[in-house]
């Protein structure tokens, strides 16, 4: 009887977690400077009920502490 229990709480708890919703994600910013004459791309993804933006941005450092950024959004 007591293995019984047992297995039908670890059912029932499976079940709740089942149904869980999770919230937002974190946002993480890499504030690192690229490092001299090169290039990195920055990407993400913004969505909401009513469109989804998709943006991407090189960024390039031109000198020593120096970085650019041009982008844009589709």
């Amino acid at each position: 009887m007591n293995n019984l229990l047992k297995i039908l709480i670890l059912i029932i708890s499976f079940n709740t977690f089942s149904v869980a919703q999770a919230a937002r994600p974190m946002m993480t910013d890499d504030a690192r400077i690229v490092d001299p004459k090169s290039c990195q791309l920055e990407s993400w993804v913004r969505d909401s009920k009513h469109m989804t933006e998709y943006w991407a941005q090189p960024g390039c450092n031109v000198g020593e502490n120096a970085e650019i950024t041009i982008g844009g959004s589709l």
